[in-house]
């Protein structure tokens, strides 16, 4: 909320995606600071080595596939790490820090526990060599830490519930968090929620985020599948681990990029506080990577982002300990290399492939078109179809009132105000039952069937999808009829 709001002068100058465009000018500065400071620690030529190897190792998963997560990640990261450098004293940069720690927090607010969580080996270690004054220091700098975090997290709640409509929306949201962005990931072909009065059809529903009833998935229901089985094992737990260790080798960049930054740990570990707060890092990282699993909460954006925060976590430990400057260049070259040699056919293949993607990206737009022109008729779209819907061109958003009449029956933005009242203005309580026999509602083609099949499972009868068109991307209605 706080956010959003913060962006609000901005969008009043010129109508454009702000939200990433600040989100990305964020990750930049966060970038340049912890380049500067492992150049500061490094020595500039090793320094801009490992932030170019950083660089090459994360820039696709950063830039290309830009994710609101794990740019969180990386500024509150930037943030700490700035605070950490600057430890008992008050200053610009620990100004600064605490500036990009609170807006990385902003963006996504779990993100401070984690990021946190691991910069607490290097605040301890700056924080109880300093004098009287600068622990004295060091303590107001964190006061003002947690008061400008979590007060602006208490105000963003409080903003929440002023509002009924919002209030609603947070509520709902909190359980959709905890089953959509980690249970969901967990779940296998096998329905494990039948006790709960969940049939196969409701479950594939669950399965593809497309479950925006609040009369058949209430919040309580989805709290307690969110929470209910999630307690596994010791053997499983292991398995889990070792399958997330595997993934290490499965090709991603930033994975090995990972695996080379541990090795150069193993090169400049010595007998010494700073080898053990290196230790420290990587023993909490283990906990946390072991948490996750057992709570089944580990995903792809949360996985890179600690692998972000952990590699410079590290190097700044590693720029402390007393190594051999000859070979500390050396290694931190070989990881270099070997990062260009992993990351150039990747990049090379991105470049090929673009134009296909550009074509690709465009195939439905004439489909969304047609749709938000037609404001007599209401079309309800699953998840599958919300990045195409909101369309490919990052700079330019779709317009104010595009979506006026184009609701997803899923998905993050379910019982949003604005989305609701788009549903009540066509008389839609629930999005997919209220639509069968209503000529006025129609189908987006992704998951038709498994929509047809959860409408039938709720009111127990017959119930048809009649296209409503020739082409592949032409909609559907519900009846229970078919025309003859």
């Amino acid at each position: 909320m706080i956010f959003s709001a913060l962006l609000r002068p901005l969008y009043a100058v010129c109508q454009t995606n702000w939200y990433v465009i600040v989100q990305l000018a964020l990750v930049v500065v966060s970038i340049v600071v912890i380049g500067y400071i492992l150049m500061k620690k490094l020595g500039w030529l090793c320094g801009s080595v490992m932030i170019l190897a950083l660089m090459m190792g994360f820039a696709m998963d950063v830039f290309y596939t830009f994710q609101y997560t794990e740019c969180g990640f990386i500024v509150l990261t930037a943030g700490l790490l700035l605070i950490v450098d600057n430890l008992g004293r008050i200053n610009k940069s620990t100004l600064a820090g605490i500036a990009l720690a609170l807006m990385g927090s902003l963006i996504r607010w779990d993100v401070f526990y984690a990021v946190g969580g691991l910069s607490a080996p290097l605040l301890l270690y700056r924080f109880f060599p300093l004098d009287k004054a600068g622990k004295k220091k060091a303590v107001i700098t964190m006061c003002l830490l947690f008061v400008a975090t979590f007060g602006a997290k208490a105000v963003d709640i409080v903003a929440y519930k002023a509002d009924d409509g919002w209030d609603e929306f947070r509520k709902y949201n909190e359980v959709r968090t905890a089953y959509s962005d980690y249970k969901v990931y967990s779940l296998t072909a096998e329905n494990p929620f039948e006790q709960y009065g969940i049939s196969d059809a409701d479950y594939t529903m669950l399965s593809h985020w497309n479950y925006y009833d609040e009369e058949k998935f209430t919040i309580e229901l989805l709290d307690t599948i969110s929470q209910g089985n999630q307690q596994i094992t010791a053997a499983e737990l292991m398995d889990k681990t070792i399958e997330r260790i595997k993934d290490m080798l499965k090709g991603d960049i930033y994975r090995w990029m990972f695996l080379l930054v541990a090795a150069l740990s193993l090169v400049s570990l010595r007998p010494s506080w700073s080898g053990g707060v290196m230790i420290a890092v990587w023993g909490l990282y283990g906990v946390l990577m072991l948490y996750l699993v057992y709570r089944m909460r580990i995903t792809s954006w949360v996985e890179l982002g600690l692998i972000w925060t952990v590699s410079v976590f590290v190097l700044y430990c590693i720029s402390r300990s007393k190594i051999n400057s000859a070979l500390n260049f050396l290694a931190m070259t070989a990881v270099l290399v070997a990062i260009i040699c992993i990351s150039l056919p990747v990049y090379k293949q991105l470049y090929i492939d673009y134009p296909n993607y550009v074509e690709w990206a465009q195939l439905e737009e004439p489909y969304f078109a047609a749709m938000t022109q037609d404001k007599e008729n209401l079309y309800l779209i699953a998840t599958q179809s919300i990045n195409p819907a909101a369309g490919y061109d990052v700079i330019n958003p779709r317009e104010k009132d595009f979506f006026s009449n184009i609701v997803a029956y899923g998905g993050w933005l379910s019982r949003a105000p604005h989305r609701d009242k788009a549903l009540a203005d066509y008389g839609l309580t629930r999005p997919l039952v209220d639509a069968v026999d209503n000529p006025n509602v129609y189908l987006d083609y992704h998951c038709i069937n498994e929509a047809v099949e959860y409408v039938k499972g709720q009111l127990g009868v017959e119930v048809y999808a009649v296209i409503a068109g020739e082409n592949a991307y032409a909609p559907y209605q519900l009846v229970t009829q078919l025309p003859e």
